[in-house]
């Protein structure tokens, strides 16, 4: 006679397991991978970007508004 509770373990243990690349993930590393790599190219336009700082300053001139 065998042992029940090590048959159900056994049974529990071969149930479980699964295939660790399931097309899921597949495709979940794949859009990943593209969205990284769009990313990185947004970050180093953004980082190569010129911006000339007289561009923020407000202009003064000698007229105010009339308050």
């Amino acid at each position: 006679m065998s042992n029940p509770l090590i048959e159900l373990q056994q049974t529990a243990v071969n149930s479980t397991s699964t295939q660790l690349w399931t097309p899921a993930l597949i495709s979940t590393l794949l859009v990943s991978l593209i969205l990284f790599a769009i990313l990185s190219v947004a970050i180093s336009w953004m980082s190569s970007l010129d911006v000339s700082y007289e561009a923020l300053e407000r202009k003064q001139d000698g007229v105010k508004k009339a308050q």
